[in-house]
């Protein structure tokens, strides 16, 4: 690429509305957010020579949603928790342009409004779910994560879209004390992917168009790449606390 490499100074105004309720085994809370932007630095589609995704200033963007969160404690030793964000991610004024090849394989840029796109790479909805035992010597966690769709580039093709999907972890440790006379010992065990599933985390689209001339009818042709995720993965730790 030549020319200016850097990128415009985001701005954004950020307005946030809360409130939390707490008793003696319950709490709940909600937030709502409005972000204005400005210049948001946001994934145009791609990635350049040198593997690095490719970029553009939007000159107004908007994030916004509402965030809730729970917990409730069931019993001595075991807690429910859990949180959910509903998210807005559009775009409110950008024009960008799409490549168009003639026969000859030269080209010429095609102006794109992109106003009320959705952003590449930002989840309809982000969820988690946890259920955690703890008691003097063992700890276990069980958590469900939640993402929304996402699109993958700022055409918001949807069958290029990552589809929604839930993975599992689970978590144990036993912590025996005074070990010897010696310290702590803790043991840890963590499963990633419980189940094994199958999925895309993230990726980048491009769009490019071709036409016989100028002035003729273009066909636009959208593609994809994606990062998938680690299949079951094990994490085992032992951690020695010396008095």
């Amino acid at each position: 690429k030549f020319g200016d490499p850097t990128a415009k100074s985001e701005r954004v105004y950020d307005w946030e509305l809360g409130g939390n309720f707490r008793q003696k085994n319950f709490t709940a809370g909600v937030n709502l957010y409005w972000m204005e932007f400005r210049n948001e630095i946001i994934p145009y589609g791609g990635i350049d020579d040198n593997g690095v995704a490719i970029t553009v200033n939007a000159d107004r963007s908007v994030h916004a949603g509402v965030e809730l969160t729970s917990s409730y404690k069931l019993y001595k030793y075991i807690n429910f928790s859990g949180n959910f964000a509903y998210n807005y991610n559009r775009i409110k004024d950008y024009t960008g342009g799409i490549d168009v090849y003639l026969p000859d394989w030269s080209s010429y840029r095609l102006p794109v409004n992109y106003k009320d796109k959705k952003i590449a790479g930002f989840p309809d909805y982000l969820a988690n779910l946890m259920v955690n035992y703890n008691d003097t010597h063992w700890q276990a966690t069980m958590r469900l994560r939640m993402i929304g769709k996402q699109y993958m580039g700022l055409c918001n093709i949807d069958s290029l879209a990552i589809d929604p999907y839930t993975v599992a972890s689970v978590s144990a440790s036993y912590k025996l004390e005074n070990f010897f006379k010696v310290g702590n010992v803790t043991f840890m065990l963590r499963i990633n992917n419980l189940f094994d599933k199958k999925y895309r985390t993230s990726g980048y689209s491009w769009t490019y168009g071709t036409a016989d001339g100028v002035n003729q009818p273009v066909s636009l042709i959208h593609e994809a790449e994606y990062f998938v995720a680690a299949e079951r993965t094990f994490y085992g730790q032992l951690k020695m606390e010396f008095f």
